[in-house]
C-alpha cells in the first residue's frame, strides 16, 4: 500500500486472487479492510494500520478472483461486478490439455522434451478430461517420467494407459 501513497500511477489495478480463501484468526477478518477500500467514498481516506500511512485509494481498480462465492460476505460481493466463468467444454478441454502438454515440452525441450511427440493422443485426452489444470500438469509429468523410465524408445507417445496408475496425492495435515 505504500506504493499507492507514493507511486506515480494515478489509477493502479490491484488483483485480489482467490479471495474466497481469505482467512484470518477468529479475532480478525481479512475482509475488514476491503469494506473501506472497495467503497469509493471511504477509500479516499484509507489508513493502512500496518505502516501507519494514510492514502487515497479511491482511484484503484480492484479485480478479484474466487472459486466459490459462498465464503465471501455478500457486502463484499456487492462491491464487484461478478462475471462467472464456466468450466471448459469438452472441445475446449482438448485445447487446454494440448496447451499444458505443449508448455511442458517447450519448457523441457533442451533436456528431455524433444523425446515426446508434440501432439496429445485421443486416449490421453480421455484420461485427463475431468481433471483441473494443476492435476493435468502433475499427471502428465508423472506419466512422462514413468514412460521414459519403463520404455526405451527414441520418441515417446503418451497414451491413456500411461495415466491409469496415477493416484491423487493424499492431502496431509501437520508438520
Amino acid at each position: 500500500m505504500v506504493e499507492i501513497a507514493i507511486g506515480t500511477t494515478a489509477n493502479p489495478i490491484i488483483l485480489l486472487d482467490e479471495i474466497d480463501k481469505l482467512s484470518g484468526d477468529s479475532r480478525y477478518s481479512g475482509f475488514g479492510p476491503l469494506y473501506q477500500l472497495l467503497d469509493r467514498e471511504s477509500s479516499c481516506n484509507f489508513r493502512d494500520e500496518a505502516v501507519d500511512l494514510e492514502m487515497n485509494c479511491s482511484y484503484v481498480s480492484w479485480v478479484a478472483t474466487a472459486n466459490h462465492d459462498a465464503a465471501i460476505p455478500e457486502a463484499i460481493i456487492s462491491r464487484f461486478t461478478v462475471i462467472e466463468v464456466e468450466a471448459p467444454s469438452a472441445d475446449q478441454m482438448v485445447n487446454v490439455i494440448q496447451s499444458i502438454y505443449s508448455d511442458i515440452l517447450h519448457d523441457n525441450r533442451d533436456i528431455w522434451g524433444s523425446h515426446f511427440v508434440p501432439e496429445v493422443s485421443d486416449s490421453m485426452i480421455e484420461a485427463l478430461d475431468n481433471q483441473g489444470p494443476r492435476e493435468i500438469v502433475k499427471m502428465i509429468m508423472a506419466a512422462m517420467g514413468r514412460t521414459a523410465k519403463s520404455r526405451k524408445e527414441a520418441v515417446y507417445v503418451l497414451e491413456g494407459g500411461d495415466f491409469k496408475d496415477f493416484k491423487k496425492p493424499v492431502r496431509r495435515i501437520g508438520f
